[in-house]
């Protein structure tokens, strides 16, 4: 496996989190929707919890448009330029800690000095997280009304991954669980 590969796979862990078992939140009654048949994905947005280079940024994009693409497809929608309804993706991963760094109250250590302006953009080798640290993320769906940007419907899930291949199963298993909450595209 090339180093650019399984840097690639390394931040599908980080991003592509949602555990295919997760519940989904939803905001709104999807029957409420009005009808369409066709979708575009407007954006992505990311927020990383370790630093990533424009191509990894370009490669998780294109995963996650893919993987919604194909979720919204197999409930009978199709892409279009001119769609009737614009979807919105976002993901967030942040790092986990094993048992023994967390108290026992639940509460996690914050690191607050990512606000400190005057540290350098990148991580020093002490703030790299060690091992045992995982990531857990969340995966998020909006529809939107194109004429308007009224949001129509917005959906959530989240939950970890130990490896690329999982991360990414893992998501497309919760678009497929976001897109059946929807109801299938009207003839």
């Amino acid at each position: 496996m090339t180093l650019a590969r399984s840097s690639v796979l390394a931040l599908l862990v980080c991003m592509l989190t949602a555990c295919s078992t997760a519940a989904i939140e939803m905001s709104g009654d999807p029957a409420t929707i009005p009808p369409f048949k066709s979708f575009h994905i407007a954006g992505a947005e990311f927020v990383f919890a370790t630093d990533v280079s424009p191509e990894q940024r370009d490669q998780v994009d294109k995963q996650m448009r893919e993987a919604a693409a194909s979720a919204l497809e197999k409930r009978g929608y199709r892409e279009a330029a001119d769609a009737d309804v614009l979807v919105d993706l976002a993901a967030m991963s942040r790092p986990t800690f094993g048992n023994e760094s967390g108290s026992a109250s639940g509460l996690h250590h914050v690191d607050t000095t990512v606000l400190d302006t005057s540290r350098p953009g990148s991580p020093t080798a002490s703030e790299i997280p060690p091992s045992g640290v995982g990531r857990e993320g969340d995966l998020m769906m909006t529809l939107r009304d194109p004429k308007t940007g009224k949001t129509l419907w917005a959906a959530a899930s989240n939950g970890a991954a130990s490896t690329p291949s999982q991360a990414l199963r893992k998501a497309r298993s919760a678009y497929a669980q976001i897109a059946a909450r929807l109801p299938k595209a009207h003839e």
